[in-house]
């Protein structure tokens, strides 16, 4: 074994430890924009997702370039879907992309 490294039953059991811990909790993930939650924290949803009831919030809808948002949003349904968060559990919020109000 190398130094440092953890045998593979050891990573199971530390992966299985983690899904454990979370088993039935009520998640929480918000993204900035379209994709930004799948690529952020993709493996771990496919992990968690069967145990606990996770949600998505997605902030913007990516509207500064409108021929693309819409196809950015089905991509992120889609992929959500495929990490095992349903369409019923994204919601997407009104704000602009790269946009702040100031005071």
């Amino acid at each position: 074994m190398i130094k440092g490294h953890l045998p593979w039953p050891r990573l199971l059991e530390a992966s299985l430890g983690l899904n454990k811990f979370l088993y039935g909790k009520n998640i929480l993930c918000i993204g900035a924009h379209p994709d930004d939650i799948e690529i952020g924290c993709g493996a771990t949803l496919a992990e968690i997702s069967s145990g606990c009831e996770v949600r998505c919030l997605i902030l913007s809808m990516n509207d500064e370039h409108p021929e693309i948002g819409t196809t950015l949003v089905d991509v992120t349904k889609n992929s959500l879907a495929t990490l095992g968060i349903s369409p019923n559990r994204i919601s997407f919020g009104g704000f602009r992309t790269r946009h702040f109000q100031s005071q």
